[in-house]
């Protein structure tokens, strides 16, 4: 029953990708690593990132989509504690992350978009909404004789705004309605603390 099962979820598969590449729609799911590029930058690691997105053909070689997706970074603590927390003779535990959300409708324009071509260049515009938070807290205590000295100290930030991205990428087809996709994508947000990514993406368009 199983090997039925399977057999059928391939097939389907199969015959909806097969629908998909007529009708010229196209969907990709990628993971990446992102870098942030603000003000502040330095004070978080080398994030990760997700993405899932479809576009459909609106004009020879032009699409129109929708992406949804998530980054998140951790705090770099060697950076932070040079810089935000003050000179502290004593152990210090610190905790922080960078998060963003995005709903981004995009514009895609296929430069080689015919059914011959197994590796296709595009290009890509996307203006829409981001979600951001930001956390950061620390706290310390030191021991000298009879003397005892504290430190705490948090902020949080929870932010909407709008922002756009560009980019570039390359589509790699393994079989009919299936492939791989590779881009570097550029964000910019305009909220307050005028954030900025650079994402890494590889994943699978179908």
């Amino acid at each position: 029953m199983y090997l039925r099962l399977t057999a059928f979820l391939l097939s389907a598969f199969f015959v909806l990708t097969s629908i998909q590449a007529q009708i010229g729609t196209h969907f990709s799911t990628t993971g990446g690593v992102s870098f942030p590029q603000a003000e502040d930058s330095d004070l978080w690691n080398t994030g990760y990132t997700v993405k899932t997105d479809g576009f459909f053909k609106v004009a020879d070689n032009c699409y129109l989509g929708f992406r949804i997706g998530y980054t998140w970074s951790t705090v770099n603590e060697e950076k932070f504690m040079d810089e935000v927390v003050p000179s502290f003779d004593g152990n210090v535990e610190l905790s922080g992350y960078l998060q963003h959300g995005e709903i981004m409708p995009s514009f895609r324009y296929i430069f080689n978009d015919s059914e011959s071509s197994s590796i296709k260049f595009y290009g890509q515009a996307g203006a829409g909404f981001y979600y951001t938070r930001r956390n950061w807290s620390y706290s310390g205590e030191y021991h000298s004789g009879m003397s005892r000295s504290y430190i705490w100290k948090a902020d949080a930030m929870n932010e909407s705004s709008a922002g756009i991205d560009l980019s570039a990428g390359v589509m790699f087809e393994v079989f009919d309605g299936f492939g791989v996709v590779v881009y570097p994508m550029y964000h910019v947000i305009f909220n307050d603390s005028e954030d900025k990514m650079l994402s890494l993406n590889l994943g699978i368009v179908y």
